[in-house]
């Protein structure tokens, strides 16, 4: 893996050996902040739409209903309610969380606007959810991680549903066992391309987060050497961004990029091939 010396001329190696492990958990952090309180959630008004008014269990019944005209408005709804830690285990407890995967596109070609607005309520329904540790377990056991890679991939998507898919990914990253498996499917490598030419700085932002939360030393120990391919395209991708946008990079970039390469660096230095 040709990481040191390149790793010299991008970033800098008395810079990346200042950095502190502090500065490591602050850019850990995903656009899905811890919930807030309960005490916190709004007293339904009576302006609002019945839908709106709802418990969890109904919601999550009108989720499970096909062709019902108000999936949309529940999955919305269902999102809104995820950002509370009591209605995330609620929602986990009623099968909420599978009605949402089983309602992700299977294909994604030729999507209308419909179709699209609600691929991105489930998308941010997941991704509020997937940060509760038993929620997690729920969507890894029901491969969520294929599901969301295969509609990133779409490369038909536009930005729209592509960035809540991302930002899915890297919530789901920031757990081990979906680290492990993102690092085996082929997304990663269409994350890399796609890092070297986004046209836009949330992308590329969301993407470098993605690869800081994939590189954490905790999770990538043991896969390292058999994830090889993906890790190297991982720090190869990064290194040229940093190359290419030069005095274009924002702090925040280079920060992560220097994480990447730095936690990479260690877990390849400690981790020997066993010899046959």
């Amino acid at each position: 893996m040709r990481i040191e010396l390149r790793q010299a001329t991008a970033l800098g190696t008395a810079t990346m050996a200042a950095l502190s492990i502090g500065c490591m958990l602050v850019w850990r952090a995903t656009d899905a902040h811890d919930p807030p309180d309960d005490a916190e959630v709004n007293v339904a008004s009576d302006t609002l739409h019945p839908q709106d008014t709802e418990n969890v269990y109904d919601l999550v019944q009108t989720v499970r209903t096909p062709g019902s005209p108000h999936v949309l408005r529940a999955v919305r709804r269902l999102g809104d309610l995820s950002v509370f830690k009591r209605f995330q285990t609620q929602i986990g407890d009623y099968g909420g969380i599978q009605a949402l995967i089983d309602l992700l596109p299977i294909d994604c070609r030729n999507m209308d606007s419909d179709s699209k607005d609600l691929t991105v309520a489930i998308l941010v329904a997941l991704n509020n959810l997937s940060v509760h540790g038993t929620n997690h377990s729920i969507m890894h056991a029901a491969h969520v991680e294929f599901l969301v890679a295969e509609v990133y991939e779409q490369p038909s998507l536009d930005l729209s549903v592509r960035l809540p898919c991302l930002r899915l990914l890297c919530n789901l990253a920031m757990w081990a066992e979906s680290s492990q498996t993102l690092l085996a499917l082929p997304v990663i490598h269409t994350l890399a391309a796609d890092l070297l030419t986004s046209s836009s700085a949330d992308w590329s932002d969301k993407i470098l987060q993605l690869f800081v939360n994939l590189t954490d030393p905790a999770s990538l120990a043991s896969v390292v050497l058999t994830q090889h391919a993906a890790v190297e395209s991982i720090v190869d991708a990064t290194i040229s961004f940093c190359e290419v946008e030069g005095d274009h990079v924002t702090s925040r970039q280079h920060d992560n990029a220097q994480i990447i390469v730095r936690n990479v660096t260690l877990i390849t230095s400690s981790v020997q091939p066993v010899q046959s």
